[in-house]
């Protein structure tokens, strides 16, 4: 610690002394009581800590804590508090714990925390300390949902990102479909009226989409996954109805000819891709 070698003796007498200190020398105990414990083997530390010193081990480990955070900041070491073991004592270093380091920075630059001087601090009890802090969070809280919300609206997050690759993935398999498609279709017509059945929901969803929706507000993003995807399907089920058509001589329904089922199944499929922040606005 600062060059010195470890003595226990000594660094027992020193933490005797700034134990009975303010800010100072609560953060000086904490100091070396990270000394103790990496120079002393666990059961020892322990000892010491209850029958030498007398502090809890939770105790020890908060004056760790703010050694390590605040050690650096020299304004906060000009902190009145009471004795360490008041409950006004380290409860105001403590609750600096939580406070960005540039800002603590900033507060040796300015000698200004959120606009209190160190004589306000000293003049706040904890609660009303924390109160101060926890404002301010509560306000970078807000600030970050805030954020959050726009970008949701606005921007293509993460959100956005994993529904287009869904509608990505689906394109794709859906161009391999429609090339398969355009292929010479089977010529027995049952496995061609498996193949309009399977696609027959998609296709229902894919004409709502293209006469019916009403998509204006989503993002561009979506919106043109949604119809590369919704023409995908059209034209692959048209192929097979009227491959259908022609090789059974009869007539097969097209999905404009089926209005009732069109916006049921189009809110199967796409409804999850639509329900997007901002959506509507």
């Amino acid at each position: 610690m600062g060059g010195v070698a470890y003595d226990r003796e000594r660094v027992l007498g020193e933490l005797r002394v700034y134990l009975n200190q303010t800010a100072q020398g609560i953060i000086e105990t904490g100091k070396r009581l990270i000394a103790m414990k990496e120079a002393e083997k666990h059961g020892e530390w322990i000892i010491l800590l209850e029958e030498k010193i007398g502090i809890s081990r939770a105790t020890a480990w908060r004056f760790m804590a703010i050694a390590r955070k605040l050690d650096k900041c020299f304004t906060v070491k000009h902190l009145a508090i009471k004795e360490a073991f008041h409950h006004d004592g380290a409860g105001k270093l403590y609750a600096l714990l939580s406070v960005p380091d540039e800002e603590l920075a900033e507060f040796d630059e300015t000698g200004l925390f959120r606009g209190a001087t160190v004589e306000d601090i000293n003049k706040m009890s904890v609660n009303q300390f924390r109160k101060l802090i926890a404002e301010k969070e509560d306000w970078m809280a807000r600030a970050k949902q805030l954020e959050l919300e726009l970008n949701g609206k606005y921007d293509t997050t993460t959100r956005f990102k994993k529904r287009n690759e869904k509608l990505e993935k689906e394109n794709a398999s859906l161009r391999r479909e429609l090339e398969e498609a355009k292929k010479p279709l089977p010529q027995d017509a049952a496995q061609a009226l498996e193949m309009l059945a399977k696609h027959r929901d998609d296709a229902l969803a894919a004409y709502y989409f293209l006469n019916q929706a009403n998509p204006q507000g989503y993002p561009d993003i979506v919106l043109a996954d949604l119809t590369n995807t919704a023409y995908f399907l059209r034209d692959l089920y048209s192929l097979l109805a009227n491959t259908i058509s022609n090789r059974l001589d009869v007539e097969t329904p097209y999905p404009g000819d089926l209005l009732e089922s069109e916006e049921k199944s189009f809110n199967g499929k796409y409804a999850d891709y639509l329900d997007l922040p901002g959506a509507d606005a």
